[in-house]
């Protein structure tokens, strides 16, 4: 077993001219805390959809879990849940349906996984009532954003990547 939960070795991200990223290397320990702090358009966020395989990478190498080469760094990534950015959240539909498409988006194979979820939060019987018009939808934004994170720690445990 790695005592490297991630390492990435001179990684690089290049939209036409201009480097997104360029030559990072990070290697974070099993048990750290480790955050990204930066500007807008620093490469936080070309980052994070990198090491979770949302996009390809120009150079460089991604090790998740001591794993690297695309097949392992697929089965590994199954350990991770992301939520990069916002989700999209669908007001015409309920709590309840709107984890589930983020279950399906997010690859989640346990078709349990959001009322187990909504279980352990208690919020299964909210969960599933219709929508109703919402004087502030950002809250009710938050609160799926909460249920989404919640759902991928229970779904894939060991790590969460926000």
């Amino acid at each position: 077993m790695s005592e490297f939960v991630l390492r990435t070795r001179d990684i690089s991200k290049k939209y036409g001219n201009a480097y997104d990223l360029e030559n990072v290397s990070v290697e974070i320990k099993r048990g750290q805390i480790y955050g990204l702090i930066g500007l807008n358009g620093a490469g936080k966020t070309t980052f994070m959809r990198a090491v979770a395989g949302l996009i390809s990478l120009t150079v460089g190498e991604v090790e998740l879990f001591g794993q690297t080469g695309e097949r392992a760094l697929q089965r590994a990534r199954r350990r991770i849940g992301q939520s990069i950015e916002t989700p999209a959240i669908y007001p015409n539909m309920t709590a309840e349906q709107n984890l589930e498409i983020q279950r399906i988006i997010a690859g989640v194979p346990d078709k349990d996984a959001v009322k187990q979820t909504l279980d352990v939060v208690g919020l299964a019987e909210e969960a599933a009532k219709p929508p109703v018009v919402r004087a502030d939808p950002l809250a009710l934004q938050r609160v799926l954003n909460n249920l989404i994170q919640n759902l991928l720690r229970y779904a894939h445990g060991t790590v969460l990547l926000c």
